[in-house]
């Protein structure tokens, strides 16, 4: 437990870490443009040979937006412990073909969780943060008393206690995330291949895309806050067959 901290979402632990680790701090890219509000020194990378110029790195893995995995982060991390690996695995639990491995020494690798992904409880906000006991006290410090209200604990243990929902949901992705990854490129589009449900799609015109896919009641992610991307590719996630189908056949539509 001495390794653990409970949060109002991921994002309060984001902004605590920023307090501490201000220094040389780097930014793997594409990444959750919070990362850079809370991190406003921070610099951006683009490729983890370059992680020796930072005393820490941020890294979402999977990555958001992108999708990626990168299984063997762990692993540089072990064999770069001067500097400190803050791992946003907010998404882990959509992994379609992996699972994390498990970390045991946290001397420099802080992992962020989520429980509101998986669950549908963004709006509730909690997760949790696990680090070595001597940072997860400082940053008690630091975090604001009863930052995780009743409503959110209450709620994140009932869902933590169905067993059921966790293993159905994880199901259901990984059987129609694959469908609808073909019915796409079947029609001919592009997509950057992902470790989760939530992917990217290759568009020529994202603001006219997303104006007409609005008309029918669907809402996509742009990407023009994503350094790299620049809103040449929008978010999608993969929704109910029916729905899965309805996305292509409007994206078909000239």
């Amino acid at each position: 437990m001495e390794n653990i901290l409970f949060v109002n979402g991921s994002n309060e632990a984001i902004y605590l870490l920023s307090r501490i680790f201000n220094d040389h701090v780097g930014i793997l890219q594409p990444n959750y443009s919070e990362y850079k509000r809370a991190f406003y020194n921070a610099q951006d990378f683009y490729n983890l040979n370059e992680i020796n110029n930072f005393n820490a790195v941020i890294i979402s893995n999977p990555n958001n937006p992108t999708g990626k995995y990168i299984p063997e982060i762990y692993n540089i991390a072990r064999s770069n412990p001067n500097i400190n690996f803050i791992i946003d695995e907010a998404y882990k639990d959509f992994l379609l073909n992996h699972e994390p491995e498990p970390v045991k020494n946290f001397e420099n690798i802080i992992i962020l969780r989520s429980l509101t992904k998986i669950f549908h409880l963004s709006g509730v906000r909690i997760g949790y943060l696990i680090a070595d006991e001597n940072l997860i006290f400082k940053l008690k410090m630091l975090q604001p008393s009863w930052s995780v209200n009743n409503i959110a604990q209450e709620l994140a243990f009932k869902f933590l206690s169905d067993d059921n929902f966790y293993n159905n949901t994880r199901k259901f992705y990984k059987k129609y995330t694959p469908e609808f990854i073909n019915l796409l490129l079947a029609s001919g589009h592009e997509i950057i291949k992902s470790d989760v449900h939530y992917f990217l799609l290759k568009v020529d015109d994202d603001l006219n895309l997303i104006r007409k896919l609005l008309k029918f009641g669907i809402v996509v992610r742009h990407t023009r806050n994503f350094p790299g991307l620049n809103g040449k590719y929008i978010r999608i996630a993969t929704r109910f067959p029916n729905e899965n189908k309805l996305f292509t056949g409007i994206l078909n539509k000239k």
